[in-house]
């Protein structure tokens, strides 16, 4: 919004009415994103942080130094529809990382792509293929790659993931459905290296 038009309740109208729509559309989950991008050393965005937040929504994930060294990215979750109550999701399979793509908003982020597969069925080598992707990275001059993966496929991944120094940053919960969450993981490349 314009700086004119902010502090009138315009932000909260708009808001409100698309809450409407998407309660009305059966949405179950709504996630909103912002940063902490500072101009003239002040947080830009707490106006729409708070607004969030008053609105119900918590904050599920952060990722520091996302769009740029100093500015994070955080997600905030509004669930929409009532849930049925806590779901058990057993392990689904397995995932393998078959490419990767540019972060959302970044200059040097990437981001893994990965597809299911079934043992015995397929045959990947997803070491391989992971330690391939993480070169490409490389080679782009990326500053971090992201592998947001879902719960219920991230059992072999986990392991690879860790193996290769990736951390966890965070998890959207129901992202996918209810009870199986995105599980967010960022490995960060030493810039000196």
């Amino acid at each position: 919004m314009d700086e004119n038009e902010r502090r009138q309740g315009l932000g909260q109208y708009l808001l409100d009415g698309l809450l409407f729509q998407l309660r009305k559309a059966e949405i179950r989950k709504l996630f909103m994103a912002t940063s902490d991008f500072t101009e003239a050393g002040e947080d830009i965005y707490v106006p729409a942080k708070a607004l969030f937040q008053k609105i119900g929504a918590s904050l599920e994930l952060k990722i520091d130094d996302y769009f740029e060294p100093g500015e994070a990215r955080y997600v905030y979750g509004l669930q929409l529809a009532e849930s049925s109550g806590q779901t058990e999701v057993a392990p689904a399979g397995n995932l393998i990382f078959d490419d990767l793509f540019p972060a959302a908003e970044t200059d040097d982020g990437a981001v893994l792509t990965w597809r299911e597969y079934q043992l015995g069925i397929d045959t990947h080598d997803a070491v391989e293929e992971l330690d391939r992707l993480l070169e490409k990275a490389k080679e782009k001059d990326a500053r971090f790659v992201i592998a947001a993966i879902p719960s219920d496929l991230a059992t072999g991944a986990t392991k690879g993931l860790t193996h290769k120094n990736f951390q966890l940053t965070g998890t959207l919960k129901d992202y996918y459905q209810p009870g199986i969450d995105q599980l967010n993981w960022i490995l960060r490349f030493d810039p000196s290296a």
